[in-house]
């Protein structure tokens, strides 16, 4: 699953002289402890305050509870950024999941998880003077550029292969993944239907290409792949 927020991130939002409070997900704790003490050390001066709210996208039980915190905590949701997001197209790779429960896997969190957290949230949200939805996409999601074969990370994805079957592995396998992202495109054009007459911005970003622990493969492979 990827990492929840960068300690750059949280470098912009402490050093900002806007009052920001900031709460992010993490299953346990133990992304976030370390790394915002140190930035609170490196800004004692910020008037910004840091929370988290441990989500577990596949558990209905654990949305709900993370969202009555929020409502009992704060009252209101000004943005809600959905960046949970996970690849098991390795693990299908390597005989360690079936294909249909990586497919399975992939599908409820990237966008089952997504959208009924989302649901739990929008009273939240349309108690804001300026609410936002924002859905964390992905470039190898996009349609349009299935057929681009320049350049070294979209020709890894996007050549064809030889004719033949059984297809022997090339490039990387993403295909759960990538079919999954590209669904979570659909339902953020949903939501933007849904939520266009109640004012809420809706809208999706690709990051890039980032070093996470997405997929299993480890923030030095990915480092190593996208370069």
């Amino acid at each position: 699953m990827d990492e929840w927020i960068s300690p750059k991130e949280l470098v912009d939002i402490f050093s900002a002289r806007k009052r920001v409070q900031l709460v992010a997900r993490d299953a346990d704790h133990t992304n976030s402890r370390p790394v915002v003490e140190t930035v609170k050390k490196e800004f004692p001066q910020t008037v910004s305050t840091f929370s988290t709210v441990q989500v577990d996208y596949e558990s209905d039980e654990s949305l709900e509870k993370a969202v009555s915190e929020l409502s009992n905590k704060f009252g209101r949701l000004d943005v809600l950024i959905n960046n949970g997001g996970a690849s098991f197209d390795l693990d299908i790779l390597q005989g360690k999941m079936s294909t249909r429960d990586g497919f399975n896997a992939a599908w409820n969190i990237n966008v089952t998880g997504t959208h009924i957290l989302t649901t739990l949230a929008v009273p939240l949200l349309l108690k804001s003077s300026n609410p936002r939805l924002i859905f964390i996409a992905s470039g190898t999601s996009s349609l349009t550029e299935t057929q681009i074969y320049s350049g070294t990370n979209h020709a890894r994805i996007n050549t064809p292969l030889p004719a033949g079957w059984p297809k022997s592995i090339m490039g990387v396998a993403t295909t759960s993944y990538r079919s999954s992202k590209a669904g979570l495109n659909m339902l953020m054009r949903e939501w933007r239907r849904i939520l266009y007459n109640d004012g809420v911005k809706v809208w999706a970003v690709s990051p890039g290409f980032l070093a996470t622990g997405l997929g299993g493969l480890g923030a030095d492979k990915l480092k190593e792949v996208s370069a």
